[in-house]
């Protein structure tokens, strides 16, 4: 009634009405409550200069509690109490008050149903809107960084170097170019009336309604939302890829029908595969390495050589390294049961990328962050291992004040945590 008569004194006679109407329902003489029956019966004046005011007051009453109420019906010149089932009515006739009342605009209507698709399946908007959110994936066993942004608003510079800009499928504005960022633009979804009813069935979800109407409501969202849910995935899985200088990646290999994070995930590889073309042929086949598997590593190589076959006495991680790093990155060939070093070290790619620089005798920062680059893409246990083997072949030495890695290996593991390197003037570790 609230919502139907604000001003209290229309309330306050619109439920004595009610009473009548309810008194009239159970009575086996009567039918109908005609306006004139109600205001004689309820000796209602709000005036007495004007008495057609009081019946015009009641009438006008009554009408409303049939056009904007449940169960009260009007039948030629009276009203009735209809207790029938009238759920799917009420439903029609609410949310065409709440079409009137939605705005027309795409934005705003997809706007209003967003918030409603919840987080299972493929749902982008769990992502923040119009802010960086740096995310993690696993290529090749090992932990990759980049930022994604999801929003129509043209982003603020990216936070990693490996960034994608996720723009809105109702967002049919030309994509620019963003120095530094990848730009996804969904395939465009049509804003239709099928959109305009879900959006305004989710406006009036908010309001109070009878259970039976409440009921009818929630089984047409829910349909509902199933469908956009589809149509969003697959504007996203029908996107255009865009590079950082606004040309159109012909060849985007659009990772498939997956929930959402994997398929963001998928579409970052494929990013980084771009950045690091040259990272999958040297790419480890082990993950993240402790410090403790450089010390063991040292230790069996003083005792055994690189080359040697498994040994009880080498510990768990020389086998890990040769297996997981070394043979990945060329640094090694399988030979019988052993292994054995390349002849030709100096012609390896690796190694050429980092001779110029050892001329300089670096700080390790500077060699680490050389071969991270693009377009190897190095990640720092394959560096670190890089740097040893050179150190064990007697190519390189890596200092910490005057102190060489061999002394000093067992309190320092990591390369990264000395001061320079410098073209080895010793013979190799293992000698």
């Amino acid at each position: 009634l609230a919502e139907l008569f604000p001003k209290p004194a229309r309330q306050q006679l619109a439920w004595r009405l009610l009473k009548l109407l309810i008194l009239v329902h159970l009575s086996p003489e009567r039918e109908l409550l005609t306006p004139q029956q109600a205001t004689a019966w309820l000796l209602y004046r709000v005036t007495r200069i004007d008495p057609a005011r009081n019946l015009a007051l009641v009438q006008k009453t009554l009408e409303q509690l049939a056009s904007g109420g449940r169960y009260v019906r009007r039948r030629g010149g009276g009203f009735l109490l209809d207790l029938q089932d009238d759920s799917s009515a009420t439903l029609e006739r609410l949310l065409g008050r709440e079409l009137q009342e939605l705005p027309d605009t795409p934005p705003a209507v997809m706007e209003r149903i967003v918030p409603h698709l919840g987080t299972g399946g493929f749902n982008p908007f769990v992502l923040p809107r119009d802010q960086w959110k740096r995310r993690s994936l696993q290529w090749r066993f090992h932990p990759r960084e980049y930022a994604v942004i999801l929003g129509s608003e043209t982003p603020a510079a990216p936070p990693l170097e490996t960034a994608l800009w996720l723009r809105l499928p109702w967002d049919h504005g030309q994509p620019e170019a963003v120095a530094g960022i990848w730009t996804l633009q969904p395939a465009a979804i049509k804003v239709g009336e099928d959109l305009r009813e879900l959006a305004a069935l989710l406006r009036l979800r908010e309001r109070v309604l009878a259970p039976e109407v409440m009921s009818r409501l929630e089984r047409r969202v829910k349909e509902r939302l199933g469908l956009v849910r589809g149509q969003l995935a697959q504007a996203y899985r029908e996107a255009q890829l865009l590079d950082p200088e606004g040309r159109r990646e012909g060849n985007f290999g659009e990772p498939g029908a997956k929930p959402f994070d994997q398929w963001l995930n998928g579409c970052a590889q494929w990013l980084l595969r771009r950045r690091y073309p040259a990272f999958e042929r040297f790419a480890p086949s082990q993950g993240p390495l402790p410090k403790e598997a450089y010390r063991q590593f040292v230790r069996a190589v003083q005792v055994l050589g690189l080359e040697q076959p498994r040994s009880p006495q080498a510990g768990e991680y020389l086998d890990i390294i040769r297996e997981g790093y070394l043979l990945p990155m060329g640094l090694l060939r399988r030979q019988g049961r052993g292994y054995q070093v390349p002849a030709r070290l100096e012609g390896h790619e690796l190694i050429r990328l980092l001779q110029p620089l050892l001329e300089h005798q670096p700080a390790p920062k500077s060699v680490y962050e050389h071969l991270a680059e693009p377009i190897y893409g190095l990640v720092p246990d394959q560096i670190h291992l890089l740097l040893i083997f050179l150190l064990v072949q007697g190519e390189l030495d890596i200092l910490k004040g005057r102190r060489s890695y061999r002394d000093q290996f067992e309190t320092l593991p990591l390369p990264w945590q000395y001061d320079r390197m410098a073209p080895a003037r010793a013979l190799g570790l293992e000698e």
